[in-house]
């Protein structure tokens, strides 16, 4: 009895784990706020083939080129870090948490300043 026992208990185990794992794949509209430029709406893109992430980022202000590449995508657990490149060449980072079917989190410019952005899943 016990050996039918552990194969079931693992499954579900696998499964819950497997239904928990965060989706960050898919089309996410955002905002942000450019200190001195105002609120800009930025366009995310994210992929994932086998178990490497790439993505894009787009925005409204021109600050991105359209299609900007994300660099260096990390994501651990709930959390996906990133990198991507300004039209003037500064390399900023990003960070975002997903919960449910948003992601929030901060840029950082390489002289310090940050902001929040918030997206939610493109329908």
């Amino acid at each position: 009895m016990r050996s039918n026992v552990v194969p079931v208990l693992a499954f579900f185990i696998l499964a819950g784990a497997l239904a928990a794992a965060p989706d960050f794949v898919g089309a996410w509209i955002g905002k942000t706020e450019i200190p001195e430029a105002g609120i800009d709406e930025l366009t995310l893109v994210i992929q994932k083939k086998e178990a490497a992430y790439f993505g894009a980022i787009s925005d409204t202000l021109g600050y991105l080129a359209p299609g900007t590449e994300l660099k260096e995508i990390k994501v651990d657990g709930d959390v996906m870090a990133f990198q991507f490149y300004l039209v003037d060449g500064s390399l900023m980072s990003g960070k975002l948490t997903l919960k449910d079917e948003t992601m929030t989190g901060t840029w950082i410019h390489p002289e310090g300043n940050s902001a929040e952005m918030k997206f939610e899943r493109k329908k």
